[in-house]
C-alpha cells in the first residue's frame, strides 16, 4: 500500500466452502478433567487451534483432546504417575476450520492462534503464543509463578501429522536440586491426522519434548557433525539444567546421563545401552 491508503476489506463470499463460526459461547472456558490425588499436582493444559463452534457442539474437540490425553498416559512413566497430575481441557472457538501451508496459493484462514504450517517440514508458526493466552484466560494475566507450564495444541489438520515444541529455556539456578529437573514454559503443537496411530505416537514423542525436555534420538545426514564445538557446547549447557538427558555425545558407559540406570537391576530389562 502507498503511504494515505486504507486496507481494503475482505470479502469473505471470495472464498468459497469457507465455514465461519458464529457461536462463540464456548470460547475460553477451562474444564477440569482430571484432578491430581498426590502431591501438589502438576498442571497440564490441552488446547485446540482450528476448531469452530460446530466442531466443538459435535464433540471432536473433547473427542480429539481426549486422544492426546489418553496418548500420553497409556505409557511409562507418565502412566505410573498419573494421579500427579491436573488436567485441563480449554476450548478455543477458532473462525475458521482450516490451517494454512505457508509457499502455497491456499487463502489466510482465521483461527484462534492464527498457527500456519509449513509445506515440507513439520514447523508449525503462530502469531498469539497460547501461554500469552493462559494467562489471561487462567491466571487472569498474572505471572505463571513457577515458570513451567506445559501446553499441548491439538491442530484440526488432517492431511498431515506434523508437530512440533517451541520450549523457553530456563535460567540455571544455585539449587543443585533445580537444575536436576528440567524446567521451561513449553507449548506442544500436533496435528490431528486421520491415521489415529500416527497421532498417538506424535503426541507422546512432542510431550517427551515439551515436559520431559528430551530431545530426538535421530539425526539427518546433512546435519552437523556430531562432533561440533557448537552442539558440544549446546548440549552441556541444556544438561546442567536438567534437559536433554537422554542424549549424551560419549560411549562411556560411566559418564552418560543414565549411568545410575545401566548398573540398577531393575531396569535390566529395558536393555539400556
Amino acid at each position: 500500500l502507498e503511504p494515505g491508503e486504507t486496507v481494503p476489506e475482505i470479502d469473505d463470499s471470495l472464498i468459497p466452502d469457507i465455514y465461519y463460526s458464529s457461536d462463540y459461547s464456548m470460547d475460553d472456558k477451562v474444564v477440569q478433567l482430571q484432578h491430581a490425588t498426590k502431591g501438589k499436582g502438576i498442571d497440564i493444559y490441552f488446547m485446540g487451534e482450528a476448531y469452530s463452534d460446530r466442531l466443538i457442539q459435535s464433540g471432536k474437540y473433547e473427542q480429539d483432546i481426549k486422544m492426546a490425553i489418553e496418548s500420553i498416559f497409556s505409557v511409562e512413566p507418565y502412566r505410573s504417575f498419573r494421579d500427579c497430575f491436573n488436567l485441563y481441557m480449554v476450548y478455543c472457538v477458532s473462525p475458521n476450520e482450516k490451517l494454512k501451508f505457508v509457499y502455497t496459493d491456499e487463502p489466510y484462514y482465521v483461527t484462534k492462534f492464527g498457527c500456519l504450517l509449513h509445506d515440507y517440514s513439520t514447523m508449525v508458526y503462530n502469531e498469539y503464543d497460547p501461554l500469552c493466552y493462559l494467562q489471561r484466560i487462567v491466571c487472569k494475566d498474572e505471572l505463571f509463578l513457577d515458570n513451567d507450564v506445559t501446553a499441548v495444541i491439538v491442530l484440526n489438520q488432517t492431511s498431515s501429522g506434523h508437530g512440533v515444541t517451541y520450549s523457553d529455556f530456563t535460567y540455571q539456578s544455585d539449587d543443585e536440586e533445580y537444575n536436576n529437573y528440567g524446567k521451561g514454559n513449553a507449548r506442544a503443537f500436533i496435528a490431528r491426522n486421520n491415521d489415529d496411530e500416527q497421532f498417538r505416537r506424535t503426541v507422546i514423542h512432542e510431550f517427551g519434548h515439551a515436559f520431559a525436555k528430551l530431545e530426538d534420538e535421530y539425526w539427518y545426514d546433512d546435519a552437523t557433525d556430531f562432533n561440533d564445538e557448537y552442539l558440544t557446547g549446546l548440549y552441556s549447557t541444556k544438561q546442567s539444567r536438567g534437559w536433554a538427558t537422554n542424549i549424551s555425545l560419549t560411549d562411556d558407559p560411566l559418564l552418560v546421563p543414565w549411568s545410575r540406570y545401566l548398573s540398577d537391576a531393575r531396569y535390566s530389562k529395558f536393555k539400556l545401552g
